[in-house]
C-alpha cells in the first residue's frame, strides 16, 4: 500500500498525477517542479522531467527533497551520474517502462534500504513509439 507521494511534473503534469491516482496512494502532495519541498512528510517523490530538461541541472533541487525520488526522464543516459550525487535517488526510468510498472516503481522506492536502480526503455518499446509516432 501507498501511503503519502509527493508529485512534481513538468510539462504532463496530468498524464502523471493521472498514473499516480490509479495507483491509489492515500494521499497525494503536489508540487512545482523545481519548486521547495512542503513540510509534509512523504513517502517516496515521482518527478517526470520533461524530454528537453536536463538531469544535471535539477541535480540540487532533487537533493533537496527529503524522501526517496522515482526519477522519470527520457535521457536516462544523463541522469544515471546523479546516483552519486543525489542520496535519495531510488529509481531513474523511462517514461515508457514508467508508465508500465508506476506502482512497484514507488512502493520499492519508499521501502529502499539503499542503492539505486537504472531502468531504460527496451529497443522494442522505443522502435513502436517511433513508429506510431511517424503515423
Amino acid at each position: 500500500m501507498l501511503n503519502t507521494i509527493g508529485i512534481a511534473a513538468h510539462p504532463e503534469r496530468s498524464f502523471w498525477l493521472d498514473a499516480l491516482q490509479r495507483c491509489r496512494p492515500q494521499r497525494i502532495v503536489e508540487i512545482g517542479f523545481g519548486a521547495s519541498a512542503p513540510s509534509v512528510a512523504v513517502d517516496a517523490w515521482l518527478v517526470a522531467a520533461g524530454k528537453s530538461h536536463d538531469p544535471k541541472r535539477y541535480a540540487e533541487w532533487l537533493r533537496s527533497l527529503p524522501a526517496p525520488i522515482v526519477l522519470v526522464t527520457q535521457q536516462v543516459g544523463a541522469a544515471r551520474p546523479l546516483v552519486h550525487s543525489v542520496p535519495k535517488l531510488a529509481i531513474i526510468c523511462h517514461p515508457l517502462r514508467a508508465e508500465c510498472e508506476l506502482h512497484d516503481m514507488l512502493f520499492l522506492a519508499a521501502h529502499r534500504s539503499a542503492g539505486a536502480w537504472v531502468l531504460d526503455a527496451s529497443q522494442q518499446w522505443r522502435s513502436t513509439l517511433r513508429s506510431v509516432s511517424a503515423m
